[in-house]
């Protein structure tokens, strides 16, 4: 009986208990927690197709964080302006090559010498405070970062010399003041940056063509300066000519310049583009270097008349025994940002990434719209300081 009591009473009691603590909850229930689906842009404030919108590594949308910035390094010029104490070193290089955009018209081909279109390009290279060149035990990342349409080589590392644009926030002003602080404070791992040229001349003709010569037998060919089939054909300099030189010549991962060498090398070789580099992203790198290259940064750029589908089955034609470690693809709000997420969905799913941030946890791509930016500099420079947060650390 004394055994039935207790057990009544101790009923009572809880029953009391949840009764007050169900009263004490109204009027005070909790907010729902905000989301953001990472996999669908889907968000629970807004009931569309929108990306994170991440401020200080937080979105103001939901609960994700990041390591990627938004705002553009341009609302903290200071970024920009400052010159680091460990300063590296910008050098020019000149390596031989050919105009393979040239030998892939159709309108030429009963012209290109038999050896192909032969030319000597020059490129400028990024090396990092302390880089010795003696110092073959000390290994570097290499990363290949190109220019847009009607620029080049000398956009990203020699503030604009090329460029038709001027200001601070245009022609690759700040470029190096942000490589030196990120690698001195251990942000980004110790990278050797190669700034390249699409175009195979400078020689400027009227009405936007340029001209190429053959320098073993002076054939020319005039091209549009808005040929964009460059873009499908970079990925044969890029794997024959200039990956070899830079291995061959620098202190990097890669044993040699040999395929297998370079092959080896991949997780710790990058290519990153803005505009047309951003499309020879899509068209080149994407389709046809992923066994040589293991990191992709797409700065303002899309597919160009292939769709995402095309471009990854010729991938995985050609490449698919080996997998991205991570993508970034960036845009600015000013430039429509925001309707690339469509096209970035499409490239998670055709090419298997994980989006997000945490690469210890396996992501491997993102999209980040730059707040209040547009198809400049502000944008790009914002990416590139982004992507060194994440590429080489796997």
């Amino acid at each position: 009986m004394k055994k039935t009591t207790k057990l009544v009473s101790l009923a009572l009691v809880l029953t009391m208990t949840l009764s007050i603590a169900a009263l004490s909850g109204c009027g005070s229930k909790k907010p729902a927690k905000k989301t953001h689906d990472p996999v669908t842009f889907q968000s629970s404030v807004k009931n569309e197709l929108i990306p994170h919108n991440f401020v200080d590594g937080k979105c103001t949308l939901c609960d994700e964080t990041t390591v990627f910035r938004q705002d553009p390094l341009s609302k903290t010029p200071d970024l920009l302006n400052t010159e680091c104490s460990e300063k590296g070193t910008v050098i020019e290089i000149t390596y031989d090559t050919r105009a393979y955009y040239v030998e892939d018209e159709a309108e030429f081909s009963d012209r290109i010498p038999e050896g192909g279109v032969n030319v000597t390009k020059t490129a400028y290279v990024y090396l990092p405070y302390g880089y010795d060149e003696k110092d073959s035990s000390t290994k570097y990342n290499v990363m290949y970062l190109l220019h847009g349409s009607g620029l080049n080589e000398g956009y990203w590392l020699r503030q604009g010399t090329y460029a038709n644009e001027t200001g601070v926030y245009t022609g690759g002003f700040g470029t190096q003041n942000i490589l030196d602080a990120l690698m001195k404070d251990g942000t980004a791992e110790k990278t050797i940056i190669v700034t390249p040229s699409l175009y195979a001349s400078l020689e400027t003709l009227p009405d936007s063509y340029h001209r190429v010569t053959d320098k073993v037998t002076g054939e020319q060919f005039d091209i549009h300066n808005n040929n964009y089939n460059v873009i499908y054909s970079y990925w044969k300099e890029l794997k024959n000519d200039l990956m070899p030189y830079i291995a061959e010549n620098f202190n990097t991962y890669a044993a040699s310049g040999s395929p297998a060498d370079l092959i080896a090398a991949r997780d710790h070789q990058a290519y990153c583009g803005l505009s047309l580099g951003g499309m020879t992203s899509y068209g080149s790198v994407a389709t046809h270097c992923i066994d040589y290259i293991s990191y992709i940064g797409t700065f303002s750029g899309g597919p160009f008349q292939k769709s995402v589908h095309e471009l990854a089955e010729m991938y995985k034609a050609n490449c698919g025994d080996y997998k991205l470690n991570y993508w970034y693809a960036t845009a600015g709000t000013a430039e429509g940002g925001a309707e690339g997420i469509n096209t970035f969905v499409q490239v998670r799913d055709e090419f298997g990434l994980q989006f997000g941030s945490d690469i210890k946890n396996g992501d491997s791509g993102e999209y980040v719209v730059v707040n209040g930016t547009a198809h400049n500099y502000a944008t790009w420079i914002t990416a590139l300081y982004n992507v060194m947060h994440v590429f080489f650390k796997k």
